[in-house]
């Protein structure tokens, strides 16, 4: 659930990732994201990890309380951290309906805004804005950032 990496640049520090925690799928993903958590921050002095980015897929479906159970557990990290929208992130659904339109990607933005505006003034760009999709004649929240960390 979670790859150390290395910065590709220099050697002085580290980057985690983690990816597909898929919260309320079951109560064993929401064990592994807490347990990927702690092992991320039992690791923060000896790696050297300055930040953790989620490569998507944080909830299951893309329901409210999804959302808000993934953040809570994300926000015990001892180190900033970035989300990036996946797939399941972005259509809000269930077992027994389906949101006519994908509002997931606003939902996504709502949640994290606090988390997005915690980046010091420069390092990160998030430019948050709607489109029109004339294929599904929606509008849609495109999650496009761009990180500059020395």
């Amino acid at each position: 659930m979670f790859v150390l990496l290395s910065c590709v640049s220099c050697d002085d520090y580290s980057i985690a990732i983690m990816s597909d925690m898929h919260i309320g799928e079951s109560a064993y993903q929401t064990q592994l994201a807490q347990e990927a958590v702690a092992a991320i921050n039992s690791k923060i002095s000896s790696d050297d990890i300055r930040f953790v980015i989620i490569t998507g897929d944080i909830s299951n479906s893309a329901l409210p309380e999804q959302m808000q159970d993934a953040k809570a557990i994300l926000d015990q990290l001892q180190v900033p951290y970035l989300p990036i929208l996946g797939n399941h992130d972005v259509w809000t659904y269930n077992s027994t309906w389906e949101e006519p339109e994908p509002t997931g990607d606003a939902l996504f933005a709502q949640t994290f805004s606090d988390v997005f505006d915690s980046f010091p003034l420069g390092q990160l760009t998030y430019s948050n804005i709607s489109a029109w999709d004339p294929l599904l004649n929606i509008t849609t929240v495109c999650q496009n950032w761009e990180l500059q960390y020395d």
